[in-house]
């Protein structure tokens, strides 16, 4: 009986130390990171979608323009694609600021596709 209280304060006063707290951060921003990675990789999807409507019409209306725009736009959309899975969690700092403008990066792009579709 004693045996299992010592256990079990033993994993209390580890569960509250400096070492552990930092494990939990973590694996938070690790989930985080999951996370974050899913939602960029829909919105980069449902632009890759809009990207080859803007490919299509160019086409149809043989305009220079959007068809160097659609291939612009396709080359950063690439790119962002591989930041994404570039991402990793940093608990030192990074991170937040990171996600940050790879979130308005990736809405950038979104809107410029935007725009030029409406052309």
């Amino acid at each position: 009986m004693n045996k299992k209280i010592l256990a079990i304060t033993g994993l209390l006063l580890l569960a509250q130390s400096p070492a552990f707290a930092i494990l939990e951060t973590v694996k938070g921003a690790q989930k985080d990171v999951e996370s974050f990675k899913r939602d960029m990789t829909a919105k980069l999807i449902e632009i890759d979608k809009k990207i080859d409507t803007l490919e299509k019409k160019a086409e149809a209306r043989k305009n220079d323009f959007q068809k160097k725009a659609a291939a612009d736009y396709d080359k950063l959309q690439a790119k962002l694609s591989n930041d994404v899975e570039k991402l990793k969690a940093d608990a030192e700092g990074d991170w937040k600021q990171a996600k940050n403008d790879l979130a308005i990066s990736i809405d950038s792009l979104n809107t410029k596709v935007q725009q030029t579709l409406k052309e």
